[in-house]
This record gives C-alpha cells, structure tokens and sequence, in this order.
C-alpha cells in the first residue's frame, strides 16, 4: 500500500481544484467520451408488445427455444398486470444460469424445447416484469 500511494503522489494533476492521480483522469475523460459517442440502442422487442409475446421474443431469440408454456398461475398474473396497465414494461427473465433450457441438467446451446413460465411477478418500482422459470 505504501508503494502504490508513492507511486501514485509523484502523478498527479490538480483538477477542480484537488489533486488527483492522473489514472483517475485518464478513466474519466474516456468515460465522458463513451457517453458522448452516439448510442445505436434498441431492445429486442417492442415494449407495447402482449407480455406473452416479449418473453416468447426473449426465449427464440436468445435462448434459440421453441416457445414458452405458460401455467395457469402466470396466466393471471399476465392478466392482472395488463389490468393493472404494466404491459408495457420491460421483461427480465428470472431462470436458471446453468443452462440456456429451463433445465440445469442440459449442458451447452440445446435447442428444441420450450421453457415453463410459473409466475410472472413486478417489479414496479425499478421498472420491469420478471417470468419465474421452470416447474
């Protein structure tokens, strides 16, 4: 620790009236040139899209699944949060990290299979719906 504080009070640069060390410089121009650079962003799916339909979009087209199967207790959730008008948020998947399937079990990129929705719940306050995966 000594050497690092030696090494970073013979650079620095005084900006803003402090002295800082000239790395923490560096990395806050480069930030500000990212954040100045154009952005291309766009989300997978159109958020005004039927909530079964944003996460059928996110199962094909990142899980390469064949589709969803949706129980009949996030059925109504979906149905509540679109008469509670959240249809609109933005999906975040809440499944399993081992494997692209609903399945931990089935290792690599699989293909040919549908993931189990069991529950859909809110998350109102930050912004998004999340799906409960797998039975």
């Amino acid at each position: 620790m000594l050497l690092l504080s030696a090494i970073l009070s013979s650079q620095v640069h005084t900006h803003r009236e402090r002295e800082v060390p000239m790395c923490w410089l560096a990395n806050s121009e480069s930030g500000q040139q990212a954040t100045d650079a154009p952005a291309d962003f766009k989300l997978l799916y159109d958020v005004s899209a039927p909530i079964e339909d944003k996460i059928e979009t996110i199962v094909k087209e990142i899980y390469r699944g064949d589709g969803i199967e949706i129980s009949e207790k996030a059925a109504a959730d979906i149905a509540r949060y679109k008469a509670q008008g959240f249809n609109d948020l933005p999906i975040c998947m809440a499944k399993t990290h081992l494997s692209f399937s609903a399945d931990p079990t089935a290792k690599g990129a699989p293909t040919g299979f549908k993931i189990p929705i069991r529950e859909v719940r809110a998350s109102v306050g930050a912004g998004f719906l999340y799906p409960l995966c797998g039975m």
